[in-house]
């Protein structure tokens, strides 16, 4: 089933999963700042709606090439700062949404592209990808959450060498250092992304929800801390329908 129309990206709801894609493969679906707003808006929705899982992917070969370089020509201070406070609402949206997200790495990953797939839950990639922290190519800092997501994912070290060289690294390595999840073969990649949404479309909402938030706040937590918010959490959890549901069904050994 087709959502709400747009310019610059698609959006399609099948079985409590949300997928948007990004729609500008005539310039490698760079961000300029329509699609921003755009993505914004879809995840906005994704988030208030009966959405369970929202799929985020791109059309033709490329994921995301970055910024739209193109359009930055006689921008001002304010036209700069526009286009990255839009991204940064669409990392922050992506960050607390109660809603897991995956980031269905189609094609090139670049720039801000390659941080807006990295801002997902969970990221799997099609095995002919390549990732690349390209920013110092112009003389710019890793935004888009990148000094945030890498540094924690695979090392400072290690990120900070990759966004001096700008190297490209492909999915088989990205899988190797932590960047991503998983490396899947181009014939199979559709399929196992959309069977992986559907099983996470079956977890519970509540569940789901309060583990993105303990997760992503774990890293300024002590750990008496993050116990203590465990222990509310999970109280909160057992109170559920779904859970109480899911104890009868093992008790009868059923699913």
């Amino acid at each position: 089933m087709m959502a709400k129309k747009y310019s610059s990206i698609l959006v399609e709801k099948e079985d409590g999963v949300t997928i948007i894609t990004l729609n500008r493969p005539e310039a490698l679906n760079a961000l300029d700042v329509q699609i921003r707003h755009e993505i914004l808006e879809a995840l906005d929705l994704a988030a208030r709606d009966d959405t369970r899982v929202v799929i985020l992917t791109g059309s033709g070969k490329a994921f995301c090439a970055g910024g739209d370089i193109k359009s930055w020509v006689d921008s001002s201070d304010e036209d700069n700062y526009e286009r990255l406070d839009l991204l940064n609402g669409i990392i922050m949206k992506m960050i607390n949404m109660d809603k897991p997200i995956i980031s269905a790495v189609n094609g090139y990953a670049y720039g801000a592209g390659c941080n807006l797939a990295l801002a997902a839950d969970i990221v799997f990639a099609s095995d002919n990808v390549i990732f690349c922290e390209s920013f110092m190519n112009l003389g710019l800092i890793a935004d888009g959450g990148g000094t945030y997501f890498l540094p924690r994912l695979i090392g400072a070290k290690k990120a900070i060498e990759i966004v001096l060289t700008a190297d490209q690294i492909s999915a088989a390595e990205a899988e190797k250092i932590g960047l991503i999840n998983r490396a899947i073969p181009q014939e199979d990649f559709d399929n196992e992304v959309k069977t992986f949404a559907k099983k996470l479309a079956k977890r519970s909402a509540t569940a789901v929800g309060l583990l993105k938030k303990l997760m992503h706040g774990s890293f300024e937590k002590d750990m008496v801390t993050a116990l203590n918010h465990e222990l509310l959490a999970q109280n909160y959890c057992m109170r559920s329908e779904f859970h109480k549901n899911a104890v009868e069904a093992f008790l009868r050994k059923q699913k």
